[in-house]
Order: structure tokens, then sequence, then C-alpha cells
């Protein structure tokens, strides 16, 4: 089993535990999703560019906000097993860079103006 498959089954491990079923299967349903693209990618390990490929193929402001929600949630699981967190927020010409460790985002902020 390749590291995003397990981290996935992690994270439904927590939400099967939180949220009613018929959230939960919606939710499921996005997270195999995910691991399909991963797949179908030959990327076998959580990482932006995965991320980014996953999100980017929303043709609606809900499936977006769904996608990068499950997005989220991996990114959180993976980095809880490193100790360490961070997520990068596009906006269209700025990309910034949030890093933060141990619950605290004092550890780091970078801006990147993109050409």
């Amino acid at each position: 089993m390749n590291q995003l498959k397990e981290v996935v089954n992690a994270v439904l491990e927590q939400q099967k535990l939180q949220l009613a079923p018929s959230t939960y299967d919606a939710r499921k349903n996005y997270l195999k999703h995910l691991v399909e693209y991963g797949d179908y990618l030959g990327i076998q390990v959580p990482c932006q560019e995965l991320y980014d490929a996953y999100v980017a193929r929303a043709v609606t402001p809900d499936l977006r906000f769904q996608l990068l929600h499950a997005v989220r949630l991996v990114s959180s699981e993976i980095h809880t097993l490193t100790g360490q967190h961070s997520f990068r927020i596009n906006l269209e010409t700025i990309t910034v860079n949030l890093l933060w460790m141990n619950g605290s985002m004092n550890s780091g902020i970078s801006f990147q103006k993109q050409p």
C-alpha cells in the first residue's frame, strides 16, 4: 500500500467517528478519488503537486470547496505524522506559504511573487 492510501485510510477512520453516515460517504468519495487521481498521475505520496492538480479539476465553486477540504484533511494528517504543517494559498500572482509547528504559526511565513 502506498503512503497516500495509508494517509487517506487514517483520515477516513477519524472521519467515520466524527461525521454522520451520509456526510462520511460523501467525504469518503472525495478522498478515494484523490487516491485514484494520484494513481493516475503516478504519485503515491501526498504532495503539493497532487493537491494542486486534484483541486484544479473542480468545475464549480462547491466542488472546489469539497476537493480543497479533502486535500486539507490529508495534508493535516501527513503533517501531524511529521510534526510540521504547511499550506500554500495561491492568490492570482502571489503565493503565500504558511509554516507552523506545534500549533504555533510563529515559525515562519514567506511570500513569493510569481512572474
